[in-house]
């Protein structure tokens, strides 16, 4: 089991069998376990009174079914928990991969500026347009949107709040960056060579800016595009405000943003359509290669690096599952034995119902009641217990799956179904004896 543990958890774990205190540890558990699964019958049997013994008679102690009952529902109490804690965590994980991230990140292909590139941006861009299957080309300070890492604080402007000081968040891009992102313009304008005032020039403190729909609600002001700000010499008027994208965790709150026009810059992103993916790939690389050849063409898709923001969820998730399976499985047998040791006990009256010509549903709803009572109690344990877990865990996420009764409602059917058709196959074969043979049982 190992290796599909090292799989589920991210984690390279192993063990060395001949090492002495592995060998001892495992024996120590193995004795421990031993001793402690004979204790409770030990104590049993030593209840017995000898006359009781000799005579055949079976103990009917109060203690040890309550203790029996006990077990069975916390057993039930926790594979309920675990069905909707791995309900939630699934929940949670497609409500992450399906939210809104305010851009298109399909077909969406990214790389790396090396070499020859920055020099030859215009040539090789014009050249990959020229292909059908190319829709557009940016270029960007940052290789995935969500890794925005710079930020900083202490940025003025005019009729700002004296206890608002936000950690504004700053990327660079070029004049092709919200439509290659197919990022909404909310209003203003985006970044254009045609404006001599959008270039950066080296030795000015003037930079025409962009920003977020969030920091634009910090600011606070319809005539947003009127407004400058300043970050210490540096004066940058706000000529565009963009919807707000993620472009952090999706475990972070949406942060306020400003975009600069910049040129070099370190990545590429080309959006193609979709359409033969294999062949304009393949086309890419050969631009690439014919005009940067010291440097080996490498690339990646966008879609699937966000996947990667999800790996901890996915872990998580399975390892939730198994888990789940584990207890439901224990859950189960700890059920079949006691629906075993009540037929058991129950032979004789068995066999005079159906003497007296009861039919076999009769004898499993019999067997099956005081089951569901077993099963009502854990969930009521249950139901509170994972709620009050989950709804902490879902409040570590800004942007988070709501929980619904229904979540529970059905690991409690779930639970129920389960605990039913153990208990029924045990009613089966108790239910489908001889009479006569369950008449002289004792």
């Amino acid at each position: 089991m190992l290796p599909l543990f090292n799989s589920m958890s991210g984690k390279d774990l192993s063990l060395n069998y001949l090492n002495p205190s592995i060998l001892i540890s495992l024996l120590i558990i193995w004795i421990f376990t031993s001793f402690v699964a004979g204790l409770y019958p030990a104590f049993v049997l030593s209840s017995f009174k000898i006359t009781d013994t000799l005579k055949g008679a079976k103990a009917q102690g109060v203690k040890g079914g309550l203790l029996r009952k006990v077990l069975v529902i916390i057993q039930f109490s926790l594979s309920i928990g675990l069905i909707i804690s791995s309900i939630v965590v699934n929940e949670q994980l497609n409500f992450l991969k399906n939210k809104e991230l305010g851009l298109e990140k399909e077909n969406l292909i990214y790389m790396t500026i090396k070499g020859e590139v920055t020099d030859k941006y215009d040539i090789i861009k014009n050249k990959l347009l020229s292909n059908n299957n190319i829709e557009s080309i940016t270029r960007t300070s940052h290789d995935h949107p969500y890794a925005i890492g710079r930020a900083g604080a202490g940025l003025e402007w005019e009729g700002k709040d004296t206890d608002v000081d936000p950690s504004v968040y700053y990327m660079d891009t070029d004049e092709d960056f919200i439509n290659t992102f197919k990022i909404k313009l909310l209003s203003g304008r985006y970044f254009s060579p045609e404006f001599v005032s959008d270039l950066n020039v080296e030795q000015t403190n003037f930079h025409n800016v962009v920003i977020n729909k969030t920091f634009a609600e910090i600011i606070g002001t319809d005539a947003i595009t009127e407004k400058i700000l300043s970050w210490g010499n540096m004066k940058c008027p706000i000529i565009g405000v963009v919807d707000d994208f993620l472009f952090l965790p999706a475990d972070r709150e949406m942060q306020p943003l400003i975009i600069f026009y910049q040129e070099p810059i370190r990545y590429i992103y080309i959006r193609i359509s979709g359409n033969e993916i294999s062949s304009t790939i393949s086309y890419i690389k050969s631009v690439f290669e014919e005009h940067n050849p010291a440097f080996a063409f490498d690339y990646g898709f966008l879609d699937e690096s966000y996947d990667t923001l999800y790996r901890d969820e996915e872990r998580e998730g399975k390892i939730m599952k198994s888990f789940t399976i584990f207890a439901i499985l224990i859950s189960c047998l700890g059920l079949f034995g006691l629906a075993a040791f009540s037929a058991q006990k129950r032979t004789k009256e068995i066999g005079i119902r159906k003497a007296m010509g009861a039919p076999v549903k009769s004898i499993i709803l019999m067997l099956s009641k005081e089951m569901t009572r077993w099963i009502l109690i854990s969930n009521l344990i249950a139901w509170p217990i994972a709620y009050y877990y989950m709804n902490n865990w879902l409040n570590n996420y800004p942007y988070h799956y709501k929980l619904t009764i229904w979540v529970f409602v059905f690991a409690g059917v779930a639970a129920f179904i389960l605990s039913l058709l153990t208990v029924i196959f045990q009613a089966l074969v108790a239910s489908t004896k001889n009479p006569v043979d369950s008449l002289r049982y004792e």
